[in-house]
């Protein structure tokens, strides 16, 4: 009688199989279900990130592009400006250096001239000449 109300060797069994399966069984399912929604998140993620990277025209591998190119312009501007600072350098240069030949030219020209000044304000008469002779005789050394 009392065997008739107890359950058999196998049903117990079974019970425990199923308070062991079906919290595995959920707790599987649980974690299942976690893991695919992350992958579908990356994956629409990745997605995106491949929209951003390869959109025509504003993607970020157009746009590299485009700065690349932009860098390549820049540069060669850059060198193209750097050959025209220094030519003009070397303007500057010989302009400096001819400026200074012309100066010392110049002033070469002001001392013959104030020698010329100075012979000719300490210039005398002579003593047979009168003041219009020894000023004719000293205009015409001058302009000889």
């Amino acid at each position: 009688m009392i065997s008739a109300v107890l359950p058999s060797r196998a049903a117990i069994v079974a019970g425990i199989w199923c308070l062991i399966l079906l919290p595995a069984s959920v707790f599987a399912a649980y974690g299942w279900g976690v893991a695919h929604r992350d992958r579908v998140r990356e994956e629409a993620r990745a997605d995106s990130l491949h929209e951003e990277i390869y959109a025509g025209g504003v993607g970020y591998r157009d746009r590299l592009t485009a700065c690349q190119s932009n860098l390549r312009g820049h540069e060669a501007a850059l060198a193209i400006q750097s050959q025209e600072v220094q030519r003009l350098a070397e303007e500057g240069r010989a302009a400096t250096a001819r400026a200074q030949a012309a100066i010392r030219q110049a002033e070469a020209k002001a001392q013959q001239a104030e020698r010329r000044v100075q012979s000719i304000l300490s210039a005398q008469p002579r003593p047979d000449e009168g003041r219009c002779e020894a000023a004719l005789r000293l205009i015409q050394e001058t302009v000889r």
